[in-house]
């Protein structure tokens, strides 16, 4: 089955595990992640993005065994690359 986000909505793989994460937002307040799928009104980003996002943004989601987030494209701080 395939995922597909709506609107301005993005699924984001978060670079570290749930716990992971909840752990480097206290500590840093900010995650990273890459967007496996992005809504059709999202315009500033596409899947494949690397990017930085607040504290506290998003839903959890459990896809096909992955932990993933889904987000509004107003929450991304910044796409990045390395």
């Amino acid at each position: 089955m395939n995922l597909t986000a709506l609107q301005d909505c993005l699924i984001v793989k978060p670079d570290l595990e749930k716990s992971a994460v909840i752990a480097l937002i206290r500590q840093k307040q900010t995650g990273t992640g890459v967007i496996m799928s992005a809504g059709p009104e999202a315009t500033d980003t596409k899947a494949g993005d690397r990017i930085l996002f607040g504290e506290f943004v998003g839903q959890d989601l459990k896809w096909d065994g992955e932990d993933l987030l889904v987000m509004r494209e107003q929450h991304v701080l910044a796409a990045f690359t390395e």
